[in-house]
């Protein structure tokens, strides 16, 4: 879709040129009204595609309008605005040259008249807008807008602060997500008989514990050729961790240590991991709270967890070691999402 989109956006520029020609009206409402046609279904097309443009930031910061710093737009651009300059500071000389191109330019426009001004004056906004154009488009590059996550695999020597979450992490300037599990938001607490934890932060340390030092490989997912992304185009990956002669599945590790649970499509290893690390209460599995799914999306369910304490009586949204709620009173029945 993002192709045709690019299409119909170039048919678009195209037919809104040419209604500047000097045709009877009739005819230039007729081509601009075609281009328009052309514009709004390029945006439609892009905004449907998963091509990781602005449209898609904006829309997943929108639904993460409680939880901004959850967004992939606010990630990106607290992660990846230092790297902004290795990309649009290469370009300066020919952006110097463009100023040089304007000098001159404005200078022959000193002559009398308005001939040369007339000719002058839109050259010179079009090299004004060269220069902001080409900044800006640098700037949303190095910010890492757009589908620059192309490679199958990536590796690097991963810091403390490359793990955002329990799941989500960076390899260079990538936001990637670990396939096959779902941690708890940062954000998002856990609960016992001696009160609460960040157990969110908690998985997260304990994803910075295992990656920390370590030669970080990841491989994208990929089905009849195409890759797997998220969202945003974030790749959904397999990481493992290396230190000499040993390597570390870093999902299952999480799973198996009781910080993260298997998610809708995960390696079924990963659930019987999983079933030991909740039996025998592993990590925050001793504890009780929501499935992160569940976190994310009932804000409901989790006021009242973060408010009361209330775990829902479906136990197919909790996680961990969740006392059983009171039983309700005769002749009522449960709503699945209720607490």
């Amino acid at each position: 879709m993002s192709v045709l989109a690019f299409i119909l956006l170039i048919v678009a520029l195209l037919l809104f040129l040419l209604s500047t020609r000097q045709w009877s009206l009739v005819i230039r409402g007729a081509v601009w009204a075609g281009g328009l046609v052309a514009l709004i279904a390029a945006i439609f097309l892009s905004a449907q595609s998963n091509h990781g443009g602005l449209f898609g930031a904006f829309g997943d910061f929108i639904a993460h309008f409680d939880r901004p710093g959850e967004s992939i737009l606010v990630q990106a651009i607290a992660h990846n605005v230092p790297q902004v300059g290795r990309f649009v500071l290469p370009m300066l000389d020919f952006f110097l040259l463009i100023a040089v191109a304007l000098a001159i330019l404005t200078i022959i426009a000193f002559t009398p008249g308005e001939m040369l001004e007339r000719i002058a004056r839109p050259i010179a906004i079009g090299l004004v807008g060269a220069i902001f154009g080409g900044a800006l488009a640098l700037a949303i590059v190095g910010t890492g807008f757009g589908d620059v996550a192309q490679q199958s695999v990536y590796s690097t020597y991963a810091h403390n602060d490359d793990a955002y979450n329990g799941d989500t992490l960076w390899v260079g300037e990538i936001s990637v997500r670990l396939a096959g599990i779902d941690a708890p938001q940062l954000d998002q607490i856990c609960r016992n008989q001696s009160g609460q934890t960040l157990c969110g932060d908690e998985a997260r340390r304990h994803l910075q514990n295992l990656i920390t030092g370590a030669l970080l490989t990841c491989e994208r997912l990929s089905r009849g050729g195409r890759h797997d992304n998220e969202p945003f185009s974030r790749p959904l990956v397999h990481c493992t961790a290396s230190r000499g002669r040993e390597s570390v599945d870093i999902a299952e590790q999480m799973a198996a240590d009781g910080y993260a649970i298997t998610s809708d499509n995960g390696d079924r290893n990963y659930r019987g991991i999983a079933r030991v690390a909740l039996e025998e209460q592993r990590g925050i599995m001793g504890l009780c709270t929501l499935r992160p799914r569940v976190w994310r999306t009932n804000a409901n369910v989790r006021q009242a967890f973060l408010e009361r304490g209330a775990i829902p009586r479906d136990p197919n949204l909790t996680i961990g070691h969740c006392p059983l709620p009171p039983p309700l009173p005769h002749g009522r029945q449960p709503s699945p999402e209720a607490p």
